[in-house]
């Protein structure tokens, strides 16, 4: 089983599209007809360069040697010292073959020169490091054709290689084939592999004694496979029965790579891209966004796409979303949206690394611990904290998740999602965020882990502002078969107006996966996936609407001391964190005076107060 790692695009860049595709600007010509670049290493100091192409295309020092000015007929009179060199660096560097040898049909552009992009770059990187990778790619990003050259590769200078390519029909199959057969024509004679077979389904490679094959899904059947390339996997007919057939043939030792746009809910790519997200099964997940392509990072391209695909048809095939036709239970331009919005919505502070899910993707770069903090608390500002909670268990089990929402402004400014966290320390670290965050009022569900939660912050550590439900002599709040369907429609409300503020990135992608089941006749997450901080905010957003109604909490006071060491890790945790990070307005404070002291705010009160350490300390009964 492969071990998951860090395969995020960068973050979008605000660059120039270029006017003329690299491919073609590197054939310009001067006024006297001579070539403006007679290698790739010419352009590195040109601005075009600095300022665009280079946000998109990069080349290894083996690649800025090539001499763009030769010809075919130069490339068949290369003597024999030559031919020996080029075959070794053609062995060895992928990329190289690649630019100065192959030739692809671009169906706008004709016949051009094969440059890399890198996004491209980072495919390959994967084939390399992984055995297992799924990708989740926009159309028409030359991402078939990346793989179909590297196959190529592989079997032209690899020895023993059976490697197939899948289709989901006959002639994308032969599509396939001929992109094959297109960059063997354009190689000098040297260059060219001796074949036995060369059709458009099957390519035998004599002196390195591997094959290609180009087929749909049933051809795997019975054949021996050191490397299967699933193209568009989401739309492969009956691609879960196909897989359980294939799998036993590849998982002693060989690799896959399943590439897709999306294509829906409830198709095998869609399930195994979700499984090896929560980090079950052995793929390994690349994410390609369509901005990393020169030519769509282009508002007028993105208009003129939009208006052709439609809202539900630019959020599937453009912007990855898995939505299905009428089973999502957020819109899919809501959905869409939302990932735009936290694209770029980074946290201020991430803590807790102990009780992040280990075994999930990073979704961005920076992604670290178990709180999120988008927005620290404000002097006189009231929030709300709402938790659901869970066992505990590890990777198999539900997430212990609360959000912190600003009840002035409806912005989501903080957030924690764990499946590894216990109950009892789930407690310790809601009442410390609840001080931290003027006193919160604190809302969780009184279900079986919950009620463990709500009896610490109630009779344990007396936490003194606890939701309480009209007329509920115990706090919280309870969730059935009448009241669930209330939370989500208070949460659905708002995101389809726009009036709340999203900011956590693992909340959209629950929503992806959160659909209208028709068997069970209510929403819920797909099997498999999870629905944690949808339920909390939910949860947060039905409270937030009753205090607008004129229902009130009410609170006890109750005195106790609760001793515990993970309360003192917590506390601990959050007090030696860069404080000024945290809290709002404190250059007035020395740095030994912010050092030693807390940040609290009365509720009852407007001003900011500055409580000793010392002080706390006493007051938790240290």
């Amino acid at each position: 089983m492969n071990n998951k790692v860090e395969n995020v695009s960068s973050v979008r860049k605000q660059i120039p599209v270029p006017k003329i595709v690299f491919e073609k600007w590197i054939d310009q010509e001067d006024e006297n007809g001579k070539r403006v670049f007679n290698k790739l290493e010419d352009i590195l100091e040109t601005k075009e360069w600095k300022e665009i192409y280079s946000n998109y295309y990069h080349f290894n020092d083996n690649q800025l040697n090539i001499n763009l000015s030769e010809t075919k007929e130069d490339l068949e009179n290369y003597d024999i010292q030559t031919q020996i060199q080029e075959l070794i660096r053609c062995t060895n560097d992928f990329w190289y073959f690649c630019v100065k040898y192959v030739k692809i049909n671009h169906p706008v552009f004709g016949t051009i020169r094969f440059m890399p992009y890198i996004y491209q770059n980072r495919v390959i990187e994967c084939y390399n490091d992984h055995r297992f990778n799924i990708l989740s790619k926009f159309r028409q990003g030359g991402l078939t054709t990346v793989s179909v050259l590297w196959a190529l590769w592989k079997c032209m200078f690899g020895s023993g290689q059976r490697i197939m390519i899948v289709s989901k029909t006959d002639r994308e199959a032969i599509a396939a084939g001929d992109m094959a057969k297109t960059a063997v024509e354009y190689l000098p004679s040297w260059l060219k592999p001796e074949t036995d077979k060369f059709n458009e389904h099957e390519k035998q490679f004599k002196t390195t004694n591997s094959v290609l094959w180009c087929y749909t899904i049933e051809a795997c059947r019975g054949k021996s496979i050191s490397i299967l390339i699933i193209d568009e996997a989401a739309f492969i007919p009956d691609m879960k029965d196909e897989w359980k057939a294939i799998y036993p043939v590849i998982s002693t030792g060989g690799r896959c790579a399943a590439i897709s746009t999306v294509n829906g809910l409830g198709n095998w790519y869609e399930e195994t891209y979700h499984e090896a997200e929560s980090g079950k099964g052995p793929f390994n997940i690349i994410n390609i966004d369509y901005w990393e392509h020169p030519l769509y990072n282009d508002p007028k391209w993105i208009e003129e796409t939009k208006s052709v695909l439609q809202e539900d048809g630019w959020a599937q095939e453009v912007e990855r979303c898995f939505i299905g036709s009428g089973e999502t239970w957020a819109k899919a331009d809501v959905i869409s949206n939302l990932m735009k919005i936290t694209d770029n919505s980074f946290p201020e502070k991430f803590m807790f690394e102990k009780w992040k899910n280990k075994n999930s993707e990073k979704k961005f770069k920076g992604d670290e611990g178990a709180l999120w903090i988008w927005k620290t608390p404000i002097s006189g500002r009231e929030y709300l904290i709402s938790a659901d909670c869970a066992e505990g268990i590890g990777t198999a089990g539900d997430n212990s998740a609360f959000q912190v929402l600003d009840l002035n402004t409806l912005e989501q400014v903080a957030e924690f999602y764990s499946n590894s966290i216990p109950p009892h320390e789930f407690a310790l670290l809601l009442h410390q965020l609840g001080l931290i965050y003027n006193t919160a009022e604190i809302v969780i569900e009184n279900n079986t882990h919950g009620a463990v939660v709500l009896n610490i912050l109630h009779n344990e550590i007396n936490y003194e502002n606890l939701f309480y439900e009209e007329g509920a002599k115990n706090p919280g709040v309870k969730t059935t078969k009448l009241t669930r369907p209330k939370y989500l429609q208070s949460l659905q409300q708002k995101l389809m107006n726009g009036t709340i503020k999203i900011n956590s990135k693992r909340f959209v992608n629950e929503l992806n996966t959160f659909i209208f089941n028709v068997n069970t006749k209510k929403p819920e997450a797909r099997r498999g996936c999870h629905d944690d901080s949808i339920i909390s905010l939910a949860i947060a957003c039905y409270v937030r609407d009753l205090k607008h109604q004129g229902f009130f909490s009410a609170t006890e006071e109750k005195i106790s001391i609760f001793k515990d060491k993970i309360f003192e890790e917590i506390k601990n945790e959050i007090i030696q964190s860069d404080l000024d990070d945290l809290f709002d307005d404190n250059e007035d404070l020395s740095e030994n005076d912010f050092m030693n002291t807390i940040y609290y705010v009365d509720q009852n009160v407007n001003d900011k107060k500055y409580i000793k350490k010392n002080k706390i300390l006493q007051e938790f009964g240290w």
